[in-house]
């Protein structure tokens, strides 16, 4: 994973001629790809043992918001791990019922910070690629078999 300024070369196809406005200001061309991370490297089991055991308290006192962006940091950092968190129905019911207390309260920030958490526990899998965050939502089941579509008349 690598956070870098909008303006580097991952962000552009080929290298940009300078802007006028970059040439006003002296601002020169960015040549640094940003710093790598590598989550699978750069945080240790401790760590990650750690982060797992603060879930496990925050679904034991239902501190849903602080459960929500726990869980999902986790599985947007450790993907293949995501099974391990044993999200369960209440973990979401409870995150849902966060969700429309925050709505009816205006507490908007904290119902979009619920709404994204939710978003992405919620997704087949959600990780991170290069710069951005991917995300496979969850395939419908069909109950019934699809109705025929009607025939187009010809006139």
């Amino acid at each position: 994973m690598k956070f870098s300024h909008p303006t580097s070369s991952e962000s552009q196809p080929s290298p940009r001629p300078p802007r006028a406005v970059d040439v006003l200001l002296g601002i020169e061309d960015e040549t640094d790809d940003g710093i790598e991370f590598d989550p699978k490297r750069d945080i240790s089991k401790k760590s990650l043992e750690g982060m797992k055991g603060e879930l496990e308290g925050y679904r034991h006192f239902r501190n849903r918001l602080d459960f929500g962006y726990t869980a999902m940091h986790l599985s947007l950092l450790f993907p293949d791990l995501k099974a391990e968190l044993k999200l369960n129905d209440n973990d979401f019911e409870g995150m849902k019922g966060q969700l429309e207390e925050y709505r009816r309260n205006g507490n908007w920030m904290g119902f979009g910070s619920t709404a994204f958490n939710l978003s992405i526990l919620s997704a087949e899998r959600a990780q991170i690629v290069g710069s951005n965050i991917v995300i496979t939502p969850k395939m419908r089941k069909l109950t019934k078999e699809p109705r025929p579509l009607p025939l187009r008349s010809t006139l």
